[in-house]
Formats: structure tokens, sequence, C-alpha cells
């Protein structure tokens, strides 16, 4: 959503949010630098620090091949390719990424909420609106970790589903989850090559998050398509 510039929804007719998570709620750029300086002290204090800045760096290019191939079985195959590659036992891996990725990033996620994200939030729900959150990575701690609450949530790595964005089983279960038509419902996400192209192959209306003043203008549009009708 550009300031001064409609998002082109007629908020009155959606009955359902779903939103990314990573980039989309908050800040991942900040996250990210904030992380930064944590693996910089890591380099200090442990003897395994560049083993491990290796692993990361291995997992996620791991997980961008995967993505673009369109494989399943994503969550085993991101260890073993990674653990290939460096040499390491597929656990230790494990152990790594749900560390760095996965807990620690947890205390600095409220600092990095983006501005009126939860007024929104508090918008949609008053007005009935339900909202879901769809991520490639596990969703309910961060959720948790943000102060935000929603009606339903999917990891895209969950038993039975195991495939990435663009691909869109997991959008299709969260839909499901809130008991939702596609149509009736937006996507609100901030990479338009994995969000949004995840959006169009399902046939469901998409939102790009651009800006850091994005919920103040959905703030703003939203309630003003509400004041209208009075």
């Amino acid at each position: 959503m550009t300031p001064g510039r409609p998002s082109g929804i007629d908020w009155k007719r959606v009955k359902g949010v779903v939103f990314d998570l990573d980039g989309t709620l908050y800040d991942q750029r900040g996250l990210r630098l904030r992380m930064l300086l944590e693996l910089a002290g890591h380099i200090f204090r442990s003897r395994h620090a560049v083993r491990d800045i290796r692993v990361l760096s291995r997992f996620r290019k791991a997980r961008e091949e995967l993505s673009a191939a369109g494989a399943d079985n994503i969550s085993r195959r991101q260890l073993d390719m990674t653990a290939e590659k460096l040499s390491l036992p597929p656990a230790v891996v494990e152990e790594i990424a749900a560390e760095w990725l996965y807990r620690r990033p947890l205390k600095h996620l409220s600092a990095c909420r983006f501005t009126e994200a939860d007024v929104f939030f508090g918008l949609l729900r008053n007005r009935g609106v339900k909202i879901g959150v769809f991520s490639d990575y596990p969703v309910e701690e961060k959720l948790a970790a943000l102060g935000l609450r929603a009606d339903a949530i999917c990891y895209s790595l969950e038993p039975g589903l195991d495939r990435l964005k663009p691909q869109t089983p997991g959008l299709e279960a969260v839909l499901a989850r809130l008991s939702l038509n596609k149509k009736d419902c937006v996507f609100i996400g901030d990479r338009d090559e994995l969000d949004g192209e995840c959006a169009r192959r399902l046939g469901m209306p998409f939102l790009l998050r651009r800006g850091h003043d994005f919920y103040t203008d959905a703030v703003s549009e939203f309630s003003r398509a509400f004041r209208q009708e009075k």
C-alpha cells in the first residue's frame, strides 16, 4: 500500500485477511541487524561460531534452492543437504538452525513489529473479519512474541504440507481452517515473487506490504471505508 494511494481492496466485502509473517508483520532488516550483532558476539564467545555461521548460510541456500525447484519434503531435505555439504550430522544442523532462526530472534520481535500492525489486527477483529497467518517459518511462538493473535495459523513445513511458497497447499490450509472462500479474503505479504505468486496461483486477492507506514495507511483506509456507510 503506497501512502496516499488506495489499495483497491473493498474492505466492506472482506471476510478474512491472511498475513505472511516474516517481513510482513515486523521489520526483517531490523531483526537481521540485531541478529548480526548477536552473531558477532558469538564469534568471541564460542569456538563453534564459524561452523554455526556456515550452517546458517548453507541452510538458507538449501531452502532457496528447494523452493525454486518446487520440491516437497523440505523439512528433511534442507537438513540433509546442509549436513552433506558441511559433513555434519543432520541433528547438529537442526539444532543450530532452531537456535538461531527460531529461538533467539523471539526476544527481538516486539521491538521490530511494524507500527500499528496491532491496531489493524484490532480493527479487523472488531468488524468480525477473521485473521490468518501463513508463513514458511514456524508461526505460533513468533506471533505470541509480537503480541498478536490470529484465528488460524499455518506453517508451510508442518506435517502433511511440507512445501514452501509459492506453492499453495499452506495457503489453502489456512483458508480451510478459517472456513472461508479465497475470493472473500486478502493475502498480505512482503515478497511479490513468493507471497504474491502464491496468491495468484490460488486466485486470491493480494496486497503487497511496502514501507514502514503500511499499517498506518491500512488503518486509515479501513476506517474510512466504514465511516462512509454511516
